[in-house]
């Protein structure tokens, strides 16, 4: 046997387990530090208890020692995203640091795609050696609402998720118009939980770092949280993206709205209680416009897409709105992006008389929070963790996953305003 070959095989092996050291080296300091992080937070403290005290000390365990196949920052990733499954906390936060990054003018360059592609952010970026034509064969022919099937994001990437293990799903790119994505790709992992939802791993479509997202459901022929911010567009992976979307309200649309839809029937929409300087602006803005024009019998408060904010701002329109309660009736609509500080205004109204509540369930991101936006990078300088720092009530940790759900539930077959007119105008009939 050539000598000069035997040399070879024994650098190049000697090289690839070093690599493999040094990122289970740095593995175990990220789960070490992540350990620890996660044992401070309120949110540890209040619910990793007892039989979940010992789930979490085996899971810990397990995760150091499962070192097998551990080859890149993703496989790390993967690994260290399952210590969070335990914790009902999701405004806490992981996710990788990004790499080699395209800005979306870039994505027309020839010259900087072309960079890209020979980057390690492109050419160890975890893919699969599935067959993609198959795969889109057989996932084609499932029943739309299936979550296995082949999935859009908007016009950017085809998705093929699968059921890759007894409780997991995975997503593969079948096809992209974005040049610095190739088939076969993953996007996608999903891990089924014991509330018939997903913990999910998303690779943000532009700048391809993963995210772990605590909470993820198949709705709507929809995975219906996975918008992704600062992204080529505003949509989530859909079933049938042609279809249109009445769940939802657009995010291009004003925060803010007040009209007259019939006599009888007042409308104001609540998108944010931000309290950033600008959105505090435009919310008390309206608070004043409106403080005097609440009129009407009959109010619809609609709280889809309401991204939540500070009890700083939702507690003034509370006011507002429990004052006109004394002689009005309410009607609460809601949808899964209802989330945080808009799902706190949810609960503090729906039990009150004269009010009923519809849409669809709420995100259930309603419990603790955090004060400061303080992030902690792990050791390897690859991943982070945004931390949470408050505290939480019990009547808000219940529907923390599970989300809030509507008196009289709507699905996506028809306008949302339109059928509580129709239901409103029959009970003034009755």
């Amino acid at each position: 046997m050539n000598i000069r070959f035997l040399i070879f095989c024994f650098v190049t092996v000697g090289f690839i387990n070093s690599i493999n050291a040094q990122i289970t080296d740095t593995y175990h300091s990220d789960l070490n530090q992540l350990s620890t992080i996660l044992k401070k937070l309120p949110s540890y403290k209040a619910q990793i208890k007892g039989k979940k005290l010992k789930e979490f000390n085996a899971l810990y365990s397990k995760l150091y020692n499962d070192t097998a196949q551990l080859v890149t920052h993703y496989d790390a990733f993967e690994r260290l995203s399952q210590l969070f499954f335990l914790l009902k906390d999701n405004h806490l936060a992981f996710y990788q640091l990004p790499g080699m990054v395209l800005t979306p003018a870039q994505l027309q360059d020839t010259i900087a795609i072309r960079q890209y592609r020979s980057s390690s952010s492109f050419l160890q970026f975890p893919h699969s050696t599935i067959d993609i034509d198959s795969l889109q064969q057989v996932l084609s022919n499932l029943s739309p609402d299936s979550i296995a099937g082949v999935y859009h994001y908007d016009r950017y990437l085809m998705v093929g998720l699968y059921k890759s293990a007894p409780t997991e799903y995975t997503g593969i790119v079948l096809s992209a118009t974005l040049p610095h994505w190739d088939p076969g790709q993953i996007a996608i992992r999903l891990y089924e939980n014991q509330l018939g939802g997903y913990h999910a791993i998303y690779a943000h479509p532009l700048n391809k770092n993963f995210f772990l997202y605590q909470i993820e459901k198949f709705r709507n022929r929809s995975l219906v949280n996975s918008y992704f911010y600062a992204s080529v567009s505003d949509g989530v992976y859909r079933k049938s993206p042609a279809d249109q979307d009445f769940v939802n309200i657009p995010r291009t649309a004003s925060a803010f709205a007040n009209k007259i839809l019939s006599p009888g029937v007042q409308y104001i929409r609540l998108g944010n209680f931000s309290n950033s300087a600008y959105a505090r602006k435009e919310s008390m803005s309206f608070l004043e416009r409106i403080k005097d024009s609440l009129k009407a019998p009959n109010l619809i408060i609609d709280l889809r897409n309401n991204t939540g904010g500070a009890s700083a701002v939702s507690r003034k329109f509370l006011k507002l709105v429990k004052s006109y309660l004394r002689n009005g009736r309410i009607y609460l609509l809601h949808n899964n992006a209802t989330m945080s500080r808009g799902e706190i205004f949810l609960l503090q109204l729906k039990r009150k008389r004269n009010v009923s509540t519809f849409g669809q369930t709420t995100n259930g991101t309603l419990a603790y929070g955090s004060n400061w936006g303080k992030t902690e990078k792990l050791p390897s300088g690859t991943q982070q963790v945004y931390v949470t720092d408050m505290k939480s009530s019990a009547s808000r940790l219940q529907y923390e996953n599970t989300g809030i759900l509507p008196g009289v539930w709507f699905e996506n077959d028809g306008d949302w305003i339109e059928k509580l007119l129709n239901l409103i105008s029959k009970d003034q009939k009755n």
